[in-house]
């Protein structure tokens, strides 16, 4: 997988991976919320791509500099190729991009318990749950990584 810098161009076919991604991981109502981010992204916005079948996952960060603290926004990988490590391999490097950026001291992230595990497998503590946070049926669960 090759991961790039998201441009307009990649903005369909990012919205086909959370289309994919939803409604098991990613809420419907979200939808419009992800469109509108894509169509100006705040931070650093990646797409990665495989040779013959394009733009297979988007994830990016942000960092709140006054905090010291760098955030993670909108990662998924299309659900066809899930377990076959192209999300480690996005967050690895969205990890690296924001260690080698150096203004941050702490990474945090919101995700649902579906997905709370792949975090934890690099690294990630859990702060903080909160019962439908992120819409009903979908609990928020907050964790950080020190940089």
């Amino acid at each position: 997988m090759k991961i790039r810098p998201y441009t307009p161009d990649d903005l369909e076919a990012c919205l086909a991976v959370f289309d994919r991604n939803a409604p098991k991981y990613f809420a419907w109502s979200d939808r419009t919320e992800f469109s509108t981010f894509l169509g100006s992204p705040s931070g650093v916005y990646l797409a990665g791509a495989i040779e013959g079948r394009g733009v297979i996952s988007c994830g990016g960060w942000y960092v709140k500099e006054a905090e010291q603290v760098a955030g993670l926004t909108w990662g998924m990988v299309d659900p066809s190729l899930h377990g076959k490590g192209l999300g480690r391999i996005l967050l690895a490097e969205r990890i690296r991009q924001i260690r080698e950026d150096g203004r941050a001291r702490q990474i945090r992230l919101r995700t649902t318990p579906s997905i709370q595990g792949f975090f934890e497998r690099s690294g990630f503590i859990q702060k903080r749950i909160v019962a439908d946070g992120l819409g009903p049926g979908f609990d928020l669960v907050e964790m950080e990584l020190p940089c």
